[in-house]
């Protein structure tokens, strides 16, 4: 017999079960309560879905509570639903609430193979999860963007679903990959221009290393909040961020690369604002002050987010000396030494340039090209450079393109190269014009 009790229900000895205003129990009500009574990680019901449902894409944690809220998206087919009841061991006596124990067998009804899971591993292979952060921040999405977002999302709840019950050391590496995966989130929104959405996964990243005093990742934090700022055009902001980095770098023992890599962008946001020579000095300074601060690139301890090797340097000084709005204060000749030089380096050293710095190194390059008059040639480096951002991911690029491509088409309105940098482009922005 089934009592009610508000929004509680209790079916025999189960109980208390939360169903929803009508008092209604359904399918989506059992899979929750369930879950939460032998404490199953929604990331391995959302897996247990997946196989059920025969999706090829990961399921979200966040999407099976919305499912276990509304019973929908859940299989329709009730033997499928059947699949996954016996997966996750819902007792028959529960299934028949819903009408489901008329597709047990027998035995199944009477409950005879009912095996009550045991304690979930809380185990995370922290070294693989590094290395897959890793793989995301220097090559990009391959498997497209959306793919790397359900990816990042699922390793999310299911670090938050682990790090409560872990007292191992293995905590705290669970605590700093909460960290990163944070970080990366922040930089896949500010890709697709959704500003507040990277400020809120920043300001988790921040408040967890301040609060678990993972002194190593807060400035690695605060330096891509300079990064953000920087992209919003918040140039105050972002010399203020690296004025934090810099009083509390003794305290923290920042490495040389970060403090160069925080330097190098506050040039870079400085040049944007320059109105006058002085400006544009005051700003390169900063690179002067950085280049003594390369360092062959560290990995380790989360410094892929702030990788500043000679290369590195190089290319952002080029950026810088294109950075200003007034066409008189950049300097399309030095940049261009500045590129030769990156290039002829990797020449000796018998390095290849990693997908995302070709990206910066053609979106320079067809600035120069533009400054310099040769239109055409800049439209065409520009497209390569939108081509590539399926690859990437680095959506950042858009800004700088469309703004260039707007003054391309000052000059040239109806040239087939300009044409062909718009297609591009639109086929970035407006996805849905092309199926």
């Amino acid at each position: 017999m089934i009592s009610k009790d508000k929004l509680k229900i209790y079916v025999g000895e189960y109980g208390p079960i939360t169903v929803g205003i009508d008092g209604q129990l359904t399918f989506g009500y059992l899979v929750r309560y369930i879950r939460r009574l032998h404490t199953i990680p929604i990331h391995q019901v959302a897996a247990l879905y997946a196989q059920v449902a025969e999706k090829d894409q990961p399921v979200l944690g966040r999407r099976i509570r919305f499912m276990e809220q509304t019973d929908g998206f859940f299989p329709k087919d009730p033997k499928r639903r059947v699949v996954l009841a016996k997966l996750l061991n819902i007792p028959p006596v529960l299934l028949a609430t819903v009408g489901l124990d008329s597709l047990l067998s027998p035995e199944e009804q009477r409950g005879e193979n009912t095996i009550i899971p045991g304690p979930v591993s809380r185990h995370i292979d922290v070294e693989e999860y590094y290395t897959a952060l890793q793989t995301y921040w220097t090559e990009g999405y391959p498997h497209g963007l959306e793919s790397a977002v359900d990816d990042a999302m699922a390793r999310i709840d299911r670090l938050h679903d682990t790090v409560l019950y872990v007292r191992t050391k293995q905590k705290q590496e669970i605590i700093r990959l909460l960290c990163g995966f944070q970080i990366q989130l922040a930089e896949i929104a500010k890709a697709q221009r959704c500003y507040q959405a990277a400020k809120s996964y920043l300001a988790n990243a921040l408040l967890l290393a301040r609060e678990k005093a993972c002194t190593d990742l807060l400035p690695i934090v605060l330096y891509r909040r300079e990064v953000l700022f920087d992209d919003l055009g918040d140039q105050e902001q972002a010399l203020l961020t690296l004025e934090q980095i810099k009083q509390d770098k003794h305290k923290w023992n920042i490495p040389a690369q970060l403090e160069g890599a925080a330097l190098s962008m506050a040039g870079f946001a400085r040049a944007r604002a320059a109105r006058n020579e002085t400006d544009k000095k005051n700003a390169l300074l900063y690179l002067d002050e950085a280049e003594n601060l390369t360092r062959n690139a560290i990995t380790d301890n989360y410094l892929f987010f702030v990788s500043f090797d000679r290369e590195r340097h190089l290319l952002n000084r080029a950026a810088t000396l294109m950075r200003p709005t007034e066409r008189k204060l950049r300097a399309p000749e030095r940049a261009q030494e500045c590129l030769l030089t990156a290039e002829q380096e990797r020449k000796v050293s018998g390095e290849h340039i990693s997908s995302c710095r070709q990206q910066d190194t053609d979106l320079i390059q067809a600035q120069i090209y533009y400054d310099r008059g040769f239109d055409p040639i800049a439209a065409a480096t520009a497209e390569r450079v939108v081509n590539a951002l399926d690859t990437t991911g680095q959506y950042k690029y858009l800004k700088p393109v469309t703004e260039l491509f707007q003054g391309i088409k000052a000059r040239h309105p109806y040239d087939d190269f300009t044409v062909s940098l718009e297609l591009a482009l639109m086929k970035v922005q407006n996805p849905h014009l092309f199926h």
